[in-house]
């Protein structure tokens, strides 16, 4: 039973108690009004009382007990009274405490909330790579979105000599972008790798070599660490319980991510072995109950089936249930669209 509803019950049987002492206050009060004439007019017994006198002993030996009784009655009702209120005073002072107690828990969660943003903050703004389209060094923010076009280059070489990505070529393409050329390209086929290394291309368009590729995994692995952790200490947060209150706290997180850092985090997901935790079949649905790529800009994906069927997986699952919106920004109003290629 929470507070409100043993207020209600308190309250309830103190009016109760309350209108029952009324009455019986009103009932001996009329008795003891008219008993003088119930007595020497009205008594069923004769009492051989006429003298004002004998009236008065009589009333005095009859009423006295009543009284008595009502006197008692009185004094409960005082008691009780003093009682309830009592009750409602620890009430208030133990949801007070309760109050205050989460509310501190509250303010306490915040901060915590609010440092780790601004450390994932500070992870972007320490970002330095170098372009390999350019050679010249980008820094903070504009680091994602360097790092999305030259995957994405990197996919269309891939598809050049294996045709259509799927899992296994997507994964190998993800380790030699992650870790670099030297130590993963082996898992690459043979015409691929010599797609990357241009051997044998020819284009008047400026194409990059991915020879000299190093990776980033020293860029992103701790980024994506931090912002899981962000997440997951939302989402799993027993101060904040409520599902739109945790959405408010991921809405101020997610509005920090470019259009392009969701991109890299989608790409994340897509390799087995490294953010597949952020949305799982029987597990965390960071993308779709809590919509953290709901800005994912589909127009600057490798317009490929293999990414399509993933982005129309994830609507399916997140229309099973769906919120006030649909999925991702480029849908609009309708939740039923998916990306046609």
């Amino acid at each position: 039973m929470n507070r409100d509803e043993e207020k209600i019950r308190l309250d309830k049987k103190a009016k109760q108690l309350l209108i029952g002492g009324l009455i019986a206050f009103g009932v001996a009060t009329i008795l003891i009004i008219f008993m003088p004439i119930i007595i020497t007019k009205c008594s069923i017994i004769p009492l051989g009382v006429e003298k004002p006198n004998e009236i008065g002993d009589t009333l005095g030996g009859i009423m006295g007990p009543v009284v008595a009784l009502i006197g008692v009655l009185l004094t409960f009702l005082a008691f009780w009274a003093q009682y309830v209120a009592n009750q409602e005073q620890r009430n208030q002072f133990q949801h007070s405490l309760i109050k205050q107690d989460n509310d501190k828990k509250e303010q306490q969660f915040e901060s915590q909330f609010f440092e780790m943003l601004r450390l994932h903050k500070e992870n972007v703004d320490e970002l330095k790579v170098v372009s390999l389209t350019d050679n010249v060094e980008v820094q903070r923010r504009q680091v994602f979105e360097v790092m999305s076009n030259e995957f994405s280059t990197m996919l269309s070489y891939v598809t050049l000599a294996d045709f259509d990505l799927n899992p296994d070529n997507y994964l190998s393409t993800y380790n030699v972008f992650f870790w670099g050329y030297a130590s993963e390209a082996h898992n690459l086929s043979e015409s691929a790798q010599q797609i990357l290394r241009l051997e044998g291309v020819t284009s008047d368009t400026p194409m990059i070599n991915f020879i000299n590729h190093r990776g980033f995994s020293s860029s992103l692995g701790h980024y994506f660490r931090h912002l899981y952790m962000m997440v997951k200490f939302v989402v799993e947060s027993k101060i904040i319980n409520e599902y739109d209150a945790k959405m408010r706290y991921l809405k101020i997180l997610r509005a920090q991510l470019s259009n392009h850092e969701q991109i890299m985090l989608f790409y994340n997901w897509l390799a087995t072995g490294y953010g597949g935790s952020w949305e799982e079949e029987n597990g965390n649905h960071y993308f779709t109950e809590y919509k953290m790529i709901h800005n994912l800009w589909v127009g600057e994906l490798l317009k490929d089936k293999f990414f399509a069927n993933e982005v129309n997986k994830l609507i399916d699952i997140y229309n099973k249930n769906p919120k006030t919106t649909p999925l991702f920004e480029f849908q609009g109003s309708d939740f039923s669209a998916k990306w046609e290629i």
